[in-house]
C-alpha cells in the first residue's frame, strides 16, 4: 500500500498505532518479509533516508526512536528465555562451531 500526495512540499507522519493497524497494513513499517530468510529493510525506507523515523513525538523532534532502534539488540527478549538477540546469536555461532568442531574430530 502508498500513500502519496500530488504536492512534494506535503509531508505527514504516524505515531502511537497502539492497535498496531499501521504496521499490519504494512504501512510506516522498517523491516519487511516473513521469516529470518526474507527479511530486509523496507525498500521506501532503504531508497530514501529521509523516511526513517527517528523521532517518536513527530517529524523534526527529537532521535527517541533512532535510539530504541539502536539498543534493539541489546534488550533482554522474554521469547528468547531472558537473552537479548545479540547474545542469542553469539550462543548460536558458539554452539555451531563447537558442534562442526566435535564432527570434525570425530571424523578424523
Amino acid at each position: 500500500m502508498t500513500i502519496s500526495a500530488d504536492s512534494h512540499k506535503l509531508r505527514f507522519s504516524f505515531q502511537n498505532d497502539s492497535s498496531n493497524f499501521l504496521s499490519a497494513a504494512g504501512i510506516n513499517s522498517f523491516f519487511v518479509g516473513d521469516s529470518a530468510s526474507n527479511l530486509q529493510v523496507n525498500a521506501v525506507v532503504a531508497n530514501d533516508p529521509k523516511m526513517f523515523a527517528a523521532s517518536l513525538t513527530g517529524i523534526g523532534l527529537g532521535t527517541g526512536n533512532a535510539v530504541r532502534l539502536a539498543k534493539a539488540f541489546e534488550e533482554p527478549l522474554e521469547g528468547l528465555g531472558g537473552q537479548s538477540l545479540k547474545q542469542a546469536h553469539e550462543d548460536m555461532v558458539v554452539r555451531i562451531t563447537q558442534d562442526v568442531s566435535l564432527q570434525s574430530g570425530k571424523s578424523d
